[in-house]
């Protein structure tokens, strides 16, 4: 390791100069500010080039962005690419919210499903196929989300617009009826009519001997027996009787009045030849319930009308009870008067001089 000389070898700059030595030159320090005098920077060629300056950075939104890979346009999914993929479970749930526009996932479960799990993990699928959509509401005024509300997708309605021959919906169209049918002021009143009819299809599916033979919507039921404006109508079988209705689900926003000059309808569809079914009234009190019995008393009439009040898990079981007798007796919906009326072009029941074939199965033309 080299060693540090001792400080006496090391030159003093207080040591005093040589006599006689004048000190080094030293040139004087750079000056910025300082000029070049005239003729300083010439060459024997001419004035000298003066350096180029380099150029400006360019800032970083400035800078050119390499252009990206163009990516191919999205593909839409038409119906033929998701045609083969529609089991008959699926075309009956189809035909349902074309039919009735929105149904529950509780409701769709008592339709179709023997678990709501299995219903739910086929919605969904059937979903990201675009043949169904679903909206909630809220729950309650505090918040909170209600249960899905299913209605027809895109696809599902170009099912159905195939069908018709029409032409496809864009998905626009698709968007904008299901936001219709979200804010239509009757919803509520449409689903517990789709829910009165989904669980009598509940029941008929475990219970042998059952079976909800047609269930028609309100329009429906007006286009195919003019002059009557109910909300549904169907056919219910058990044990080889087929039982026709017609369905009035009250809310409580009409009067009692309103409810009896509906029957109107009924009573001439009747006298022209047509079903004599029973008009069912779903009330929402036990109140309401004797009050419409008390008005119709003194109103006799051909067409029968029973009553019930909800909640009504089981419609078809012995909760009707028949206008003219007492409130405590309680009838089931097979035990109902029903007359399927006669061959007349106001009765949709007879094709070709034979009653349909939801009424006539197995020959029991109970008529």
């Amino acid at each position: 390791m080299a060693s540090i000389p001792p400080q006496s070898s090391l030159p003093s700059s207080s040591s005093p100069l040589p006599p006689n030595a004048s000190p080094p030159h030293q040139p004087p320090p750079p000056s910025s500010t300082a000029r070049p005098s005239p003729g300083a920077g010439t060459g024997p060629t001419g004035p000298a080039q003066r350096p180029e300056a380099a150029p400006a950075r360019q800032s970083r939104s400035a800078r050119p962005v390499p252009a990206e890979p163009r990516r191919p346009a999205a593909t839409r999914r038409e119906l033929i690419d998701v045609h083969h993929l529609i089991y008959p479970r699926d075309r009956r749930l189809l035909a349902l919210l074309d039919e009735h526009l929105v149904l529950t996932t509780t409701q769709v479960t008592q339709a179709l499903f023997g678990s709501r799990r299995a219903c739910q993990q086929r919605l969904a699928r059937l979903r990201s196929l675009e043949l169904v959509d679903c909206f909630t509401t809220p729950r309650s005024p505090r918040g909170g989300s209600g249960q899905a509300h299913w209605t027809l997708g895109r696809l599902g309605l170009d099912l159905h617009a195939a069908a018709r021959q029409e032409p496809p919906t864009t998905p626009k169209a698709a968007k904008a009826r299901m936001a219709r049918l979200a804010e239509r002021p009757t919803l509520g009143h449409l689903l517990g009519v789709n829910g009165f009819f989904t669980a009598l299809a509940q029941h008929a599916r475990h219970r042998p001997g059952t079976r909800l033979t047609r269930w028609w919507s309100e329009r429906t039921t007006t286009r195919m027996f003019p002059g009557v404006f109910a909300d549904g109508h169907g056919l219910w079988r058990e044990n080889g009787r087929v039982t026709g209705f017609f369905l009035e689900f009250d809310v409580g926003g009409e009067s009692l009045t309103v409810l009896v000059n509906k029957l109107g309808g009924y009573e001439q569809l009747a006298a022209d030849g047509g079903p004599v079914y029973p008009v069912l009234f779903s009330l929402h009190s036990r109140a309401r319930e004797a009050n419409l019995h008390a008005t119709l008393a003194s109103h006799p009439r051909r067409v029968p009308v029973a009553t019930t009040v909800r909640p009504t898990p089981d419609p078809s079981g012995p909760v009707w009870a028949l206008v003219g007798q007492p409130l405590d007796r309680r009838l089931r919906l097979a035990d109902l008067p029903s007359d399927h009326g006669r061959d007349t072009n106001r009765n949709p029941n007879w094709v070709d001089g034979h009653l349909t074939a939801d009424i006539a199965t197995h020959g029991d033309d109970n008529h």
